[in-house]
């Protein structure tokens, strides 16, 4: 099963306001920039931010974390505390003075995700199923099934490519159970 690039999008707004999830991603985007941009500025690697990040009392044990952050592959730190201390450590006073705005705006974010992956999850297990158990579930978000019919498309497998993708542990999953 695959999203067309607007269903993301459109699943993420199901219950909030368009105009906060815009200036979240907004925001989202903004401190990857500063940080990216200061990044490369000081002409940097991941170890010396590492270590650096470390000698100022941070407590993560891997620096492909800081790697994580800059590429997009995820929305930026799940702690308050390493946003301040990222500015601390690469002289960005946006980011100490407004990290819990930069803080709410990931979550906020991460949140809706999950809120999407949910329903997702449910129509998945509705077509398999019967889909008239959805209907209760949807009736929460103000969604019907004809709403998820549109925005979502089902794909067949052609192949299967030999490079190997790795996912989280938190995003592991089981579609089916049997």
């Amino acid at each position: 099963m695959m999203l067309d690039k607007n269903c993301s999008n459109y699943l993420l707004i199901i219950r909030i306001k368009m105009k906060k999830t815009t200036r979240c991603y907004y925001l989202i985007r903004k401190w990857r920039e500063l940080y990216e941009e200061r990044f490369y500025n000081n002409r940097l690697d991941d170890e010396q931010l590492y270590k650096k990040m470390k000698s100022n009392g941070w407590d993560k044990t891997t620096k492909a974390i800081l790697k994580n952050w800059r590429s997009g592959y995820s929305y930026g730190p799940r702690d308050f505390e390493d946003i301040t201390c990222l500015g601390k450590v690469l002289f960005i006073d946006e980011f100490i003075n407004n990290a819990q705005l930069y803080y709410s705006a990931m979550q906020h974010v991460r949140n809706e995700r999950r809120k999407a992956a949910r329903i997702l999850n449910d129509y998945i297990f509705a077509t398999k199923a019967n889909r008239e158990k959805i209907l209760s579930t949807l009736e929460v978000y103000n969604l019907s099934i004809d709403q998820l019919d549109e925005v979502i498309k089902v794909k067949k497998i052609k192949d299967i490519h030999k490079k190997i993708y790795y996912i989280k542990p938190n995003e592991l999953g089981v579609l089916f159970e049997e």
